[in-house]
């Protein structure tokens, strides 16, 4: 029987850590044979391949060089010690998203989702969600529309974006006493990062979060809420015009059973008027309110 192997580290080529880095060729290898602050491994032909573990050091020299350290004094420090001398990064500036617009732009969809699934280490699954893939569909967005991302590059991200949301919806226990929540984005909704991030937020408030998609007609939508024995379903909306929102609440509110709470969020709604029985959610805070009133009714009813 053949011994079990380890799994091979992800690793890149130069051209891709030198984007990643910010660092030129010719420091990297300068850095490499002057001073040995990096080792990467090779091909059979020769050629570097660095691992993330590599790109994660470059990136600390080099701002550690910026901030006047020489790179003498730093090229034999642990990568512990590194972080220590650089203090924490500041993700604020715009181009925070560098590294991931250069994976979005190349159609380069394993690297878009190596360098989230880094982010994602260090976040909770709420503040993923909310501070690094919602912003980034957002830029992405936006580069869309001023002609600068294509199309089909939109759509691949918006790919590694969506299944891993979808991932942080069904992963791990979830309590099983907490009240079910179907969300969902209606018919001529096709933009679901949003309401997926609201799944996300709703399960970590103590909901059983149930996704079903973007684009579901009103009739599946009362038909899974009343399967799925919801007590509310929440809808996201986009890009419907007001007129259409108002009318799609309408008649969902319609036909949807009194005792099945909707709700509805995202940008889309910020005109529409009140409606009787329909309770808008701007924010997460407001999310988790609306979750905490769910379970008390859920223990009312059950007791």
């Amino acid at each position: 029987m053949a011994a079990n192997q380890d799994p091979q580290p992800q690793t890149y080529p130069m051209r891709v850590v030198t984007r990643m880095t910010g660092l030129s060729a010719e420091r990297l290898r300068a850095w490499e044979t002057r001073h040995g602050a990096i080792e990467p491994l090779r091909t059979q032909g020769g050629s570097r391949r660095y691992t993330e573990g590599d790109v994660e050091r470059l990136r600390l020299l080099r701002r550690a060089t910026e901030a006047g350290h020489r790179i003498g004094d730093l090229a034999n420090l642990e990568i512990d010690a590194l972080r220590e001398r650089v203090g924490p990064r500041d993700d604020s500036g715009e181009d925070r998203f560098d590294e991931m617009i250069f994976a979005v732009d190349g159609l380069d969809a394993g690297l878009l989702r190596s360098l989230l699934e880094e982010r994602a280490r260090h976040l909770d699954p709420v503040s993923f969600a909310f501070e690094e893939a919602l912003p980034l569909a957002a830029e992405i967005g936006r580069r869309w529309v001023e002609g600068l991302t294509s199309v089909s590059a939109e759509h691949r991200a918006t790919n590694v974006l969506r299944s891993m949301l979808i991932e942080s919806v069904e992963a791990g226990p979830v309590d099983v006493l907490g009240p079910r929540i179907l969300f969902a984005s209606p018919e001529g909704e096709r933009h679901d990062l949003g309401v997926l991030a609201a799944a996300i937020a709703a399960r970590a408030f103590g909901a059983q979060s149930i996704f079903i998609g973007a684009d579901v007609p009103v009739p599946e939508l009362v038909k899974e809420a009343e399967t799925s024995r919801s007590e509310a379903l929440a809808l996201g909306f986009v890009v419907l015009p007001e007129d259409e929102v108002e009318s799609v609440l309408r008649d969902v509110r319609r036909v949807l059973p009194e005792d099945i709470a909707l709700w509805i969020g995202g940008q889309g709604i910020m005109g529409c008027p009140p409606i009787p029985g329909v309770d808008k959610i701007e924010n997460a805070q407001r999310l988790e309110g609306f979750v905490l009133e769910a379970r008390r009714s859920e223990d009312r009813g059950g007791s």
